[in-house]
């Protein structure tokens, strides 16, 4: 799974996300660490959570509405609440490809 997040980060340039090409497999074990619904998500949902968490973790905890939502489970709710972020509005077409991940379930 990691080498796929690998894959899906290397379209994105590091001045972009602003991450080295080693920080994938610490947002995924931070995430695996920090967030136990994490475990549960398919293997196509844990990778979109991850590539989100490049914008960096203060960021990423700032979705805390988004975040309750996988939580819960609401995938469309979580990719609503995400495409509402002013996050979203500056990497238009990155914020797309997550959100159609995390409620299609596919990459």
């Amino acid at each position: 799974m990691k080498a796929k997040i690998k894959y899906l980060c290397a379209n994105y340039s590091q001045e972009e996300s602003n991450t080295s090409e080693n920080d994938d497999e610490f947002f995924y074990d931070y995430l695996e660490k920090n967030y136990p619904w994490f475990d549960s998500l398919s293997d196509n949902r844990k990778i979109a959570i991850t590539f989100m968490a490049f914008m960096g973790i203060k960021n990423f905890e700032s979705f805390k509405v988004m975040l309750s939502y996988f939580d819960r489970h609401d995938y469309q709710s979580a990719a609503r609440e995400f495409l509402n972020s002013d996050y979203a509005k500056k990497f238009n077409d990155r914020a797309d490809k997550i959100a159609n991940i995390i409620i299609f379930d596919e990459l």
